[in-house]
């Protein structure tokens, strides 16, 4: 099995999340509605949660591609919303929606183009 071609997998689960993160946010009236506990905000922690898991399947190789996250950046985010620490702060989720997660997913997808173009040149 080509690893290159594994690689894709988690990167367009990445790709889904930041979608659905995106759409989310703008479910989100201020920074106390994902303090609140809302059902958007509990879908939102899941995908930061889901989001980090998947980072974490990735090779070393790929993570060092990434310009706009780094892997201690992800992992602070998710050990915060899974054990709470008593610190979530809705506007610093606000903020990383708004600002982080639109460029992740357009870094994300030209991870992916780039291997599918690795993976024709590897087939011949």
């Amino acid at each position: 099995m080509n690893p290159v071609k594994d690689e894709t997998i988690p990167l367009e689960r990445m790709a889904d999340l930041c979608r659905d993160l995106l759409v989310k946010s703008r479910q989100l009236v201020s920074d106390e509605d994902f303090t609140k506990e809302t059902d958007t905000a509990k879908i939102i922690a899941f995908d930061f949660v889901q989001m980090s898991e998947t980072f974490n399947r990735l090779s070393p190789e790929i993570k060092k591609k990434f310009r706009t996250v780094n892997e201690a950046t992800i992992k602070g985010m998710r050990n915060v919303l899974v054990h709470d620490y008593g610190r979530i702060e809705g506007i610093i989720v606000r903020r990383t929606l708004e600002k982080d997660i639109d460029p992740l997913l357009q870094e994300t997808l030209q991870l992916v183009e780039e291997l599918r173009k690795a993976n024709k040149k590897a087939d011949f």
